[in-house]
C-alpha cells in the first residue's frame, strides 16, 4: 500500500482524534460510556477531560469559588506608617488591636508600613503578631507626604476596599458598615485650612477653573469639595491604582510650583492638597466620609458630619491628647458620647499594652 493510500485522520493540531457524523459507539461524547453520581444523574464521559466528575462536586467548586471571589470584595485592608520616633510604633499597636477587635480583621489585613531607621524590635513586634510589615520608601520630602507611598504596596492584595488612617486614631466600633464602593471616603477639614482663596489660586495655576465646594466641619466658612482631613481615605480597590497615580503626580506638582502655598505657610498640608487637586481636575470620584469615620478630640468644635445612626469609628485623638501615660486625655469638655467613645478606647489601651513600646514611648 503507498503513503497515499494509507487511511487520513482529520487534522487537530496534536490532540485526539475527532471524527464527524454520529456513529455507533466512538466519535461522539454522547456516545461514550457515561459516569453516575451521587444522585443517579449521569454524566457523559469525556475522552478529553481524563477523568469524571460528578455534577455535584461541580456545583460545590463553582459555588466556593463564588463564595470567595465574594469574600475578597468584601475584605477591607488597613494601611498606616510607623515612622522613626516611638510614639508611631506605640500609637500603631494600639490601632492595629482596636481595629483587630472592632472590625472584626484578621491581623494579616492590617499592613504596618516602616520607614528607614526604625529599630529592628518594632519590626519584629509587629510580625510576630501576624501583621502584615511592609518597608516604606518616603515619598518627596519624607515628612508630611509620606502616606501617598503606601498605595502600591496594597494594590495587588486581594480585597474590596483599601483604608489608610494615621497612627494617632484607634478604633471604638466597626467602620464597615460606613464604607462605600462609589469613590474615593476622606472627612472634610475641621477648620478652612488652608484658606479658600489658596485653594482657589491653586486649581487655577494647575489649569482648573470653578470647583464646587461646601461648608467645614466645625463652622460654616467654605472649602473645596474634596479638601479632606487627610487621617482617613479609604477607596475601592478598583480605583486605588488610579487614584495613586494622580495624588502623587499633583504632588509632585506642587513640589514644582510651591509659590502660593509656601507662601501661604502650608507645605504640610501637600499630601491633602494633591488629593483636593485630584478630585477636582482629574476626575477621582470623591465621597464625602461622616465626622464618624474621623472624629477629632483635639479641640473644641461641632461635628456638623456626624451620622447619629452609626457609632464613632475611629478616633482622631491627635498626639496632644495622648498623655506621658500612654491613655487619651483630652484637653476639652466632652459630651456624654464622646467620653464612651474615649473610655473605650482607654479600656482597651490598657488591656492590650504593650511593655515595651510602651517603655519605648514614655522614655522618648
Amino acid at each position: 500500500m503507498t503513503a497515499d493510500a494509507l487511511p487520513r485522520r482529520p487534522h487537530n493540531h496534536g490532540g485526539p482524534p475527532r471524527f464527524k457524523g454520529r456513529r455507533a459507539g466512538r466519535g461522539t461524547i454522547d456516545a461514550l460510556p457515561a459516569a453516575r453520581t451521587g444522585n443517579n444523574r449521569l454524566l457523559p464521559a469525556n475522552r478529553n477531560m481524563g477523568v469524571v466528575f460528578p455534577l455535584g462536586k461541580i456545583r460545590d467548586r463553582i459555588n466556593n469559588l463564588r463564595l470567595y471571589a465574594n469574600n475578597m470584595n468584601d475584605r477591607v485592608i488597613y494601611s498606616f506608617i510607623v515612622d522613626r520616633h516611638p510614639k508611631f510604633a506605640y500609637q500603631a499597636w494600639q490601632l492595629a488591636a482596636s481595629i483587630v477587635r472592632h472590625c472584626k480583621a484578621r491581623p494579616r489585613d492590617i499592613n504596618i508600613q516602616i520607614t528607614p531607621g526604625v529599630a529592628d524590635h518594632v519590626w519584629s513586634i509587629f510580625s510576630d503578631q501576624g501583621y502584615s510589615v511592609r518597608a516604606l520608601t518616603p515619598f518627596g520630602d519624607g515628612t508630611f507626604c509620606n502616606k501617598l507611598a503606601q498605595i502600591p504596596n496594597l494594590t495587588d492584595t486581594e480585597c474590596g476596599r483599601i483604608v489608610l488612617l494615621d497612627t494617632d486614631m484607634v478604633a471604638v466600633s466597626d467602620c464597615r458598615p460606613l464604607l462605600t464602593h462609589d469613590g474615593v471616603m476622606a472627612k472634610v477639614v475641621d477648620n478652612a485650612n488652608p484658606k479658600l482663596n489658596v485653594l482657589q489660586d491653586m486649581i487655577v495655576a494647575a489649569g482648573g477653573a470653578d470647583v464646587s465646594l461646601m461648608e467645614v466641619e466645625v463652622n460654616t466658612q467654605l472649602t473645596v469639595r474634596g479638601n479632606a482631613n487627610g487621617g482617613f481615605y479609604a477607596m475601592p480597590r478598583h480605583l486605588a491604582a488610579r487614584f495613586n497615580g494622580e495624588w502623587q503626580r499633583w504632588a509632585k506638582w506642587i513640589f514644582d510650583n510651591d509659590g502660593i502655598l509656601r507662601a501661604a505657610g502650608r507645605m504640610k498640608n501637600v499630601d491633602q492638597i494633591s488629593a483636593a487637586l485630584a478630585f477636582n481636575l482629574s476626575g477621582i470620584p470623591y465621597a464625602a466620609a461622616p465626622s464618624n469615620l474621623n472624629y477629632f478630640l483635639h479641640m473644641d468644635g461641632g461635628h456638623k458630619y456626624y451620622d447619629p445612626g452609626h457609632d464613632i469609628c475611629f478616633l482622631h485623638y491627635h498626639d496632644v491628647s495622648m498623655n506621658a501615660a500612654g491613655v487619651i486625655e483630652t484637653k476639652i469638655a466632652l459630651s456624654p458620647l464622646e467620653q464612651d467613645a474615649v473610655d473605650a478606647a482607654n479600656r482597651h489601651i490598657r488591656e492590650g499594652n504593650h511593655a515595651r513600646l510602651l517603655r519605648d514611648y514614655m522614655n522618648a
